[in-house]
């Protein structure tokens, strides 16, 4: 049977479908969730922590993840830091990965169902509408924007959406503790609003002649 990767995808596309796949056999180790650096104030008035100006306790590693729907949070030393920094690393690039193929995917499914229809024949007879144009054209500078807002927008997600699981728990203090790791995130992301703004500026229509 003819394979249909190579049959469907054009020569540029086969060859980006092979990059991807061998991107994929680089990729070690990986984990999910948020590592954040920590800081608090104990309850000891006489403490530095209480100081003017406040030298609190830390910094600490703590990473928080989902474990069978519940936010599980972990203290981690510096040496567990780092080994967790690149894992983590190597989860955000094999979802960029896992995203192109499915992109590249779809193009190639498209194609072969569109080319197995009865009316393929028929539809090839009438005129293309302007609706079949595609409205989304794909440039360099706007796949840049994408892949720098998924890579800042993946740990603040997931520090909001611990934060949305603590409110319908209605657990006030795993509130208040997931809007200080979401604080802490955002503020460890200070190019997370300028990306989105950039991306919003990015011309995303082909204009219609």
């Amino acid at each position: 049977m003819t394979d249909p990767v190579r049959t469907t995808f054009s020569t540029q596309e086969l060859t980006r479908w092979r990059q991807l796949l061998a991107q994929l056999q680089e990729i070690g180790p990986f984990r999910r969730g948020t590592l954040l650096s920590v800081t608090n104030v104990c309850g000891k008035p006489t403490c530095r922590c209480h100081a003017q100006p406040p030298q609190p306790h830390g910094p600490y590693w703590q990473w928080t993840r989902k474990v069978q729907g519940k936010t599980v949070t972990t203290r981690l030393s510096h040496e567990q830091a780092a080994l967790l920094r690149v894992w983590l690393d190597n989860a955000r690039h094999l979802d960029q990965l896992i995203a192109q193929l499915d992109q590249l995917s779809t193009q190639l499914t498209d194609r072969t169902l569109a080319a197995a229809s009865p009316s393929r024949t028929a539809s090839a007879a009438a005129p293309a509408s302007s609706a079949d144009e595609p409205a989304f054209r794909m440039t360099r500078r706007l796949a840049d924007a994408l892949v720098a807002l998924s890579e800042l927008a993946g740990p603040v997600a997931d520090a909001a959406q611990q934060w949305l699981d603590a409110k319908d728990d209605d657990d006030r203090e795993a509130i208040a503790e997931a809007r200080h790791d979401l604080d802490e995130v955002l503020n460890e992301s200070p190019d997370l609003l300028p990306t989105m703004a950039r991306l919003l500026r990015i011309p995303r229509f082909t204009p219609r002649s």
